[in-house]
């Protein structure tokens, strides 16, 4: 049997080989093609039968031609499919993004259905990684081997550590309200509400002290403040909760003469002291997608100079109208944060001058968050044994201009996250933390997860200490909103503070050995202290 297949074989050959000497003999002598002398005759002048070589010839030409006319034939135009299995414990995820990476660039990105996300065509060449983030679980970036077999893989994402059921302890707001005389007025109505998710509200009404103690539930909001008492002129500001109190000057019925055209004289006195006669801007914002419909979010005005919130609202209409909240002169900018956080980026915008006689207008087109539009940042805040500061409110800023990027608290853990633009590149920002009984600190972000280490409040390392806020007259000027920067010119997490009725501005708690320069502003006046220790 054996012998019959080698023979059949053998005479196969042999067969192959006599079509092939024809071919040869046709090429050489009908076409003229000298086959044989460049070919054949090199070949078997060495014992070599020259069939083979030309049966190996032939599959090179049959494979160089599929490498570059029929690339899917091709190990390198090969492609093939990966399904991701998106689980936690034992539970498929809906609606997690799942990127595919290749060489390092996005390459694909779909959401998983039914905890599965599919990824069709994909070629066999290249690095490749997943990238898998839902809310409230660990973003998980895993390697991915591929080869010429359909691939799968499971992703199992880690839930995010959940806050303490326990509620936050209360943190004491403190209002002042005085006379123009700086007199305590005792029975004013203090009435507070925020914006700021998760923002408290309520009325209070002031002591004999002319004090109102605000119970609220946490340091980082921003709080709209309305006094009201008998006999005086309705006050009202926004104020940052963190600064721990705000002081607020009621102007006496009988101090203001109204003109026939219901706009007040110039004799003032108190917070509205005739330091200079600067005219009041609206500010109109207009927030929108980029199909130009109105988005619902929250915008915050913020004072260019000091970073002091001057008004923040909330419309779910998109547009936001404030009333003479800026003074000629001055410089501001807004931050805008959309009710839904997972479909839009927060946005900062550029600066603007009021100008009296105008209305100052920001026209914004949110920006849609996807994976590659968006950044993941952790800022981790410790104290110095290591274990996290719980609480702690934490803020972005651009390290050019001190423009709030965003602005969050931390867990339980002293975690902080945030979602930003991807334009917005590592180390062109920095972080400040400030938390009760530590001393406020800042950290340049150069990575997506920095690590920010506040030291506890201890006696010798920390000062209190008076900035004083006069005009050019040498007068003290009340009301002004002072701030303090360090020795590169960013925050560092310390609370603007408005000067008192003789012009001081109380700092409490403030680290030593540290270099700072503060800086003031009434209305749109603004200076500056030398740097002192």
């Amino acid at each position: 049997m054996a012998e019959g297949k080698e023979g059949f074989l053998r005479s196969a050959y042999f067969g192959l080989e006599d079509r092939y000497y024809s071919l040869i003999d046709f090429l050489n002598d009908k076409l003229h093609l000298p086959v044989v002398d460049f070919f054949v005759n090199p070949i078997e002048s060495r014992g070599l039968p020259s069939f083979p070589f030309f049966v190996a010839l032939c599959l090179l030409i049959v494979g160089a031609v599929a490498f570059f006319v029929f690339p899917s034939f091709g190990v390198w135009g090969a492609t093939t499919s990966l399904e991701v299995q998106v689980l936690s414990g034992t539970t498929p995820i809906d609606g997690a993004d799942v990127a595919l990476w290749r060489d390092g660039n996005s390459f694909a990105s779909v959401k998983t259905r039914d905890g599965t996300a599919l990824f069709s065509e994909v070629p066999l060449q290249g690095d490749y990684s997943i990238r898998v983030s839902k809310t409230g679980f660990e973003t998980l970036v895993q390697e991915v081997v591929l080869s010429g077999e359909a691939a799968s893989l499971t992703a199992s994402l880690r839930a995010l550590a959940v806050p303490s059921a326990t509620p936050r302890p209360a943190f004491n707001f403190i209002v002042n309200v005085a006379d123009s005389a700086g007199t305590p007025v005792s029975g004013a109505l203090v009435s507070y509400s925020s914006p700021s998710a998760g923002g408290d509200s309520g009325r209070r009404i002031t002591d004999a002290t002319g004090q109102a103690v605000l119970a609220l539930s946490k340091q980082d909001q921003i709080l709209m403040l309305s006094v009201s008492a008998d006999g005086f002129v309705d006050g009202s500001k926004a104020v940052q909760s963190r600064q721990a109190y705000a002081y607020l000057t009621l102007l006496s019925a009988s101090e203001t003469r109204f003109q026939d055209n219901g706009d007040s004289s110039d004799t003032t006195s108190g917070d509205y002291n005739d330091y200079s006669l600067p005219v009041a801007v609206d500010v109109r914002v207009f927030v929108k997608d980029q199909q130009d419909n109105p988005v619902p979010c929250t915008v915050t005005l913020y004072d260019s100079d000091t970073g002091e919130a001057l008004d923040s609202d909330r419309q779910s209409s998109g547009a936001f109208n404030f009333p003479s909240r800026v003074y000629s002169g001055s410089y501001v900018y807004m931050l805008v944060q959309p009710d839904d956080s997972e479909a839009f980026l927060e946005y900062t915008s550029g600066e603007q001058q009021a100008i009296a006689g105008t209305t100052m207008e920001f026209e914004v087109a949110l920006e849609e968050k996807t994976i590659a539009s968006s950044r993941d940042i952790s800022v981790i805040v410790k104290d110095e044994e290591g274990n996290g500061v719980s609480y702690a409110a934490v803020e972005l800023f651009s390290d050019s201009t001190n423009s709030k990027i965003s602005s969050t608290s931390t867990d339980s853990e002293g975690n902080a996250s945030f979602s930003i633009s991807s334009d917005v590149e590592l180390s062109s920002f920095y972080a400040t933390a400030f938390a009760e009984d530590f001393l406020p600190s800042n950290i340049i972000v150069s990575s997506s997860s920095v690590t920010l280490v506040l030291k506890r409040v201890l006696a010798g390392n920390n000062a209190a200490f008076e900035a004083e806020v006069s005009n050019l007259d040498k007068q003290a000027v009340s009301g002004a909103k002072t701030v303090l920067y360090d020795e590169n010119g960013r925050f560092f997490g310390a609370p603007v503070v408005e000067s008192d009725l003789n012009g001081f501005a109380q700092f409490h708690q403030m680290p030593v050995n540290k270099q700072l320069r503060a800086k003031a502003k009434y209305r749109s006046q603004v200076g500056s202290s030398d740097i002192f220790v």
